[in-house]
């Protein structure tokens, strides 16, 4: 099911000392940088991706792997029958679309499928 992995993504509470830090004092080469998602290029088409914070709870330290599928619905299906928790259902994101969902440890996790929108899942998208 899993192709490859493509996104690390890092909850943020403020953006631009986040992204000075991962370029500046890591060095890692910034693809592009907005208040609310900045993306590094850490090599082998892996992207370190830094995600603004919704709430405290969000902004506790850890990484969020992000795998790239060739079918989101599927993987959602699949994901959901072995009982774990949904935790951003289907969001549109550039150039794709991506759910997240918590490992049996409690541990996110996402998958994004590209080239589709939510729209063309037939599904609305969740709140992002």
């Amino acid at each position: 099911m899993l192709k490859k992995l493509e996104t690390l993504i890092v909850y943020v509470q403020e953006m631009p000392r986040a992204v000075a830090f991962y370029r500046d004092v890591l060095g890692l080469p910034l693809e592009m940088e907005s208040p609310g998602w900045s993306q590094f290029d850490i090599g082998g088409g892996v992207a370190l991706g830094l995600h603004r914070a919704m709430s405290e709870a969000k902004a506790a330290p850890g990484w969020l792997p992000s795998f790239q599928v060739d079918d989101v619905k599927a993987a959602r299906e699949k994901i959901t029958a072995a009982g774990a928790t949904l935790t951003q259902d289907y969001h549109d994101i550039p150039g794709g679309v991506v759910i997240e969902f918590t490992d049996p440890d409690g541990n996110p996790i996402s998958v994004s499928q590209h080239g589709i929108s939510v729209a063309d899942l037939g599904a609305s998208a969740a709140p992002h």
